[in-house]
């Protein structure tokens, strides 16, 4: 929602009437705005959720491995995103490889991960500590954490 100007063309120079009347009108295009803002920040919220946790030095990495998040997530609709040391890791489906599994059971809470290694990938160690971030956005009806397999 722009604020409006009136376009008024001076000559000779003459200064542009800022007045009262303009202030006060600016002044309200401003809180028009500013409350159009509000309304609709409330009327679409959307919640992020941020945790990290260290993923320990000499930790092996095989395929399976499960981690248990700081924070929970809703199986199966995409609110998950997972970055290893900075770089986003990419969620395994039934089409596509990738580097995690969601555990659990689809629209139910969850806050574990499965690692997914192929047999190509091989198992590793780790040699130093891994700083794994879990973003989660979007907000979750219920709190109980799905115990499910994969």
């Amino acid at each position: 929602m722009p604020i409006n100007f009136n376009k008024t063309t001076f000559t000779d120079g003459q200064e542009p009437p800022i007045d009262d009347t303009f202030l006060n009108n600016l002044q309200d295009q401003i809180e028009s705005n500013l409350k159009y803002l509000d309304e609709k920040q409330v009327s679409s919220p959307v919640k992020v959720q941020k945790g990290h946790q260290i993923v320990s030095k000499g930790s092996t990495i095989i395929n399976e491995y499960q981690i248990v998040l700081p924070i929970s997530y809703t199986v199966g609709n995409n609110s998950l995103e997972l970055f290893w040391n900075g770089s986003k890791l990419i969620m395994t489906t039934d089409t596509a490889d990738g580097h995690y599994k969601e555990v659990g059971v689809a629209g139910q809470i969850s806050n574990k991960i499965k690692m997914h290694r192929t047999a190509a990938d091989g198992n590793y160690t780790l040699l130093e500590d891994v700083v794994l971030e879990a973003v989660v956005t979007g907000v979750s009806e219920t709190t109980t954490v799905s115990e499910g397999g994969a």
